[in-house]
């Protein structure tokens, strides 16, 4: 009984971090960036994920359970604390009922009884659990399929300077933190692009950003989704490209 009441426990203060965690996210650019974190995570549900960004407050990149990167060829480092989540953990339970025939009539031993049926039930049930982000591990190295643009192309600069002058709105390089590469903010009408970025990865953050803005201060995108916006400002990026 204490077992499970510490359970409990342990789940009711995961749920009110959600809560509070899902209240500060409701701003456009908070949005976004959960978006982008999402990204990183494709195998956790929403409230997960939430869980994940609000304890490592946006460091984390890939995460995996501790036997899921042992099966990776890589081991979470002595000493490491694990992201708490919140696990499925599903209860069998079996009753004894009277058998019954096709037409629903209870079927009878020959000493008159009646016959009895065993029934399993599954019962859903919850439970804390932990996983690990990559900087939490060691070992194999995991192949990269995406990651930003490095390097920078010959008149980087320049083609910066331009998309400044030619933005609907200012844009600015500053250190934003977590795991955004920039943002458009309609109610401030700016652009903040991250200061660390490689050139050739501001570039296009400038130029995803200016698609946004464009559209939105148009009224071309109005009503539209906010994965239609993103389509958008990513293929008008791309194609600039």
């Amino acid at each position: 009984m204490n077992d499970q009441r510490e359970m409990k426990e342990k789940i009711e203060r995961l749920s009110q971090m959600l809560e509070d965690g899902t209240r500060r996210f409701r701003s456009s650019e908070q949005w976004k960036e959960y978006l982008k974190f999402q990204a990183k995570m494709p195998a956790y549900s929403y409230n997960n994920t939430m869980l994940i960004l609000l304890q490592t407050k946006g460091s984390a990149s890939m995460c995996q359970s501790f036997s899921g990167w042992k099966a990776c060829g890589r081991y979470v480092k002595a000493g490491e604390k694990g992201i708490q989540i919140i696990c499925p953990a599903p209860r069998k339970v079996y009753s004894i009922r009277d058998k019954k025939d096709e037409n629903g009539n209870t079927i009878l031993r020959p000493d008159g009884s009646p016959e009895k049926v065993r029934e399993s039930q599954i019962i859903p049930a919850y439970k804390v659990g932990y996983t690990f982000d990559i900087s939490q591990t060691e070992g194999k190295e995991v192949p990269e399929i995406c990651k930003r643009l490095d390097g920078s192309v010959e008149g980087a600069e320049k083609f910066i300077s331009v998309l400044k002058e030619i933005s609907p709105v200012p844009i600015s390089f500053e250190r934003i933190g977590g795991s955004a590469n920039g943002f458009y903010s309609p109610s401030q009408r700016k652009i903040v692009v991250e200061e660390s970025l490689d050139p050739n990865h501001q570039i296009h953050t400038c130029l995803h950003e200016i698609a946004h803005a464009t559209l939105d201060l148009n009224g071309l995108d109005r009503g539209a989704s906010r994965e239609l916006k993103e389509t958008e400002a990513e293929s008008i990026s791309y194609i600039v490209m």
